[in-house]
């Protein structure tokens, strides 16, 4: 199997980009948004190890099978937030422009 994938690996690399969004079509029944570099290879070549291996990996299947049971997945409490400081809260707007009207001003034109 996997010197069938190093095979498509090297007709990838000859492949012009329009070939190459046509097979990341033909895979992934979407178009690529990234039509530059080797980001449609890697995703193509991502495909296809997958598909030869299962479609999931083990830490996807260790997880799928955490959820199936119930288990909770965090290892750790979520963190809460920071806690903004008064000072911050209450400290009024600066004004840095001299020619900016002062706070309440009524603009009439």
């Amino acid at each position: 199997m996997t010197h069938h994938i190093e095979g498509e690996l090297a007709d990838l690399q000859e492949m012009s980009t329009d070939r190459l969004c046509q097979r990341y079509t033909e895979l992934y029944g979407k178009p690529t948004q990234s039509r530059g570099g080797t980001h449609p290879i890697h995703k193509i070549i991502g495909r296809l190890y997958a598909s030869a291996d299962g479609e999931l990996y083990e830490r996807a299947r260790s997880c799928a099978e955490d959820l199936a049971l119930g288990r909770n997945l965090r290892g750790t409490p979520p963190q809460a937030p920071p806690a903004l400081a008064a000072t911050a809260l209450m400290t009024p707007c600066k004004l840095t422009a001299p020619r900016t009207p002062a706070h309440g001003t009524a603009l009439v034109c």
